[in-house]
């Protein structure tokens, strides 16, 4: 048999959602972390310590509410993000 190869590698994409299992208060997590909290998924839009996911919408976005579907569409995550950053952004000047 011979192998021919077809296409070249692509380039690596963006590094997605890195889940971190169940939200602890003594975790540092990172922007892009995934935890689950009271069954429901989120995604950490800044980087936090101890700001539980509810209670800050510039630090945690739901992702998948508990027992439900899809609560966000990728557009409205990508404004979420986008709105958290420029957030970021204002608080360091």
């Amino acid at each position: 048999m011979v192998w021919a190869v077809l296409a070249a590698q692509g380039a690596t994409g963006a590094q997605g959602i890195v889940y971190r299992q169940t939200w602890s208060s003594s975790t540092v997590y990172s922007i892009g972390d995934g935890i689950t909290y009271n069954g429901t998924r989120y995604i950490a839009l800044a980087s936090n310590q101890n700001i539980s996911p509810g209670t800050d919408q510039m630090v945690w976005a739901v992702f998948a509410a508990a027992g439900g579907i899809e609560l966000q569409t990728p557009q409205q995550m990508a404004s979420r993000i986008q709105k958290a950053l420029q957030h970021a952004v204002d608080l360091c000047r």
